[in-house]
């Protein structure tokens, strides 16, 4: 929604004499604003001035021009959040108002939250991104357990019946990094049907020795009018990722920093793995029966798997300083999630005074499958200064067989009603009220890993 501000400039002058010259009036000035609302912040479609929280939206503009290519690029540069990448991918490892890692800031896709364990959530380019919406403080009532410190949330590109420009990005850096990045939407049938395609494939170097990550990534989506008053969505994604000896970290020497190690990479584990996928399938429908009422109602899908087998411990070996301590794990996870969400919502009057009001339901399941290993691994000391490349079964005793074993099946069911109001009380004044109620049903079943009384059961 454009809003429109016309600017009169008047200029008088005043000279020597004793009567003011004729006042000049100049051309009119057009000022156009764009009015920015978040489903971040609100699911009644509330501009961020009216809504009673902290929120920053981070658009495709901004990311590009500030050379944000990743999501946590983009939301380490927001106010307040600190961290980066940690080997979790989208996740990362933040802090944000007192609180680090887990509970602690909480990732949406178009307002689904990414479920499942910080491996199965992968590094995300932002190519497919229309923006980011962050919204910093606790936000429990709009989107439950685990959103206490901040929740973000991204948005992707739409299919639309206007007319856009295609798009066309190619990058090459340092390290053979490069970024080719492609996105085209169009109208199929005129006023019926619209189309967007949006597709990546970047490889991304590092100062690190032997670290890189290639990542590819396509989405298409169809945007079809069922009639004047009925809209139908539906939309792909899918993504891929690869990275080769993850930087995990530099050890301190004698409690210091060294310069001397800060670009060495001590995960160089020759048989290492950090890989996964993802599949996402959404089809939406928006109704609206009358101009004060909407229904939306979003079914959602996703299929994920990673792969993970690297060294993550490197630090300095008290006995003997010349050497840094390295351990290693080996660990893959597959998660499937199902939901609905259907969101009313009602526009009218209270007292005589405008009101707005959503009433909302969100049911999923996810069904993931662990493994790892016990962690039963030796800890071995490698030099200081010249990291020598070994093999995951260099960590194992003669007897020992530490790859990953069966750990746990969980079946995770979600239901969640919430509703949300906002009350005029003045034309300045507005009363915002929100309420949820999640009730979740958990199956945990204990496969060799946990059975073995390794303790690693949460």
């Amino acid at each position: 929604m454009n809003t429109r501000l016309a600017i009169l400039m008047c200029t008088a002058f005043a000279g020597t004499h004793a009567h003011a010259e004729e006042a000049k009036e100049l051309d009119t000035v057009t000022v156009y604003g764009k009015k920015e609302a978040s489903t971040t912040g609100s699911k009644l479609g509330l501009g961020i001035k009216e809504t009673p929280a902290s929120i920053e939206v981070i658009d495709s503009e901004t990311m590009e021009r500030r050379g944000d290519s990743t999501v946590i690029r983009a939301v380490t540069k927001a106010a307040g959040i600190i961290g980066g990448s940690s080997g979790h991918g989208t996740a990362g490892n933040y802090s944000v108002r007192g609180f680090t890692g887990y509970p602690g800031i909480d990732f949406l896709q178009d307002g689904i939250k990414l479920n499942g364990t910080i491996f199965s959530k992968r590094t995300l380019d932002v190519a497919s991104l229309d923006r980011i919406e962050i919204i910093r403080g606790a936000s429990s009532v709009l989107n439950g357990e685990g959103s206490v410190g901040a929740t973000v949330n991204l948005i992707t590109k739409k299919p639309s019946f206007q007319k856009e420009e295609t798009e066309l990005g190619m990058k090459v850096g340092s390290h053979d990094s490069y970024r080719i990045d492609f996105g085209r939407a169009g109208i199929a049938i005129d006023d019926k049907l619209a189309y967007r395609i949006d597709g990546i494939t970047r490889k991304i170097g590092s100062d690190f020795e032997g670290e890189k990550r290639e990542l590819d990534s396509l989405s298409a989506s169809l945007l079809y009018k069922v009639g004047k008053d009925m809209l139908a969505s539906l939309s792909l994604e899918k993504t891929s990722d690869e990275g080769t000896h993850d930087y995990q970290g530099t050890p301190l020497v004698d409690g210091k920093l060294d310069r001397s190690v800060r670009k060495l990479n001590y995960n160089k584990l020759a048989d290492g793995v950090d890989s996964g996928d993802s599949l996402w399938l959404r089809q939406g429908i928006e109704w609206y029966p009358s101009p004060t009422m909407e229904l939306k109602n979003q079914l959602y899908y996703q299929h994920a798997d990673a792969d993970i087998r690297r060294l993550f411990l490197a630090v300095q070996d008290t006995t003997d300083p010349g050497m840094v301590n390295r351990r290693a794990y080996d660990s893959s996870q597959k998660q499937i999630m199902l939901g609905n969400r259907l969101d009313l919502i009602s526009r009218g009057e209270v007292f005589g005074r405008a009101n707005r009001f959503l009433l909302g339901l969100d049911v999923s399941r996810l069904a993931l499958t662990r493994q790892q290993s016990t962690y039963a691994g030796r800890i071995l000391p490698t030099p200081m200064y010249k990291p020598t490349e070994l093999y995951y079964r260099d960590f194992f005793n003669a007897a020992a067989d530490d790859y990953k074993k069966p750990d746990v099946d969980i079946d995770f069911k979600q239901i969640a009603v919430y509703l949300e109001d906002q009350l005029s009380l003045t034309n300045k004044l507005k009363l915002v009220t929100g309420l949820r109620y999640d009730r979740y049903d958990i199956a945990w079943t204990c496969q060799e890993f946990c059975v073995a009384g390794s303790g690693f059961r949460s």
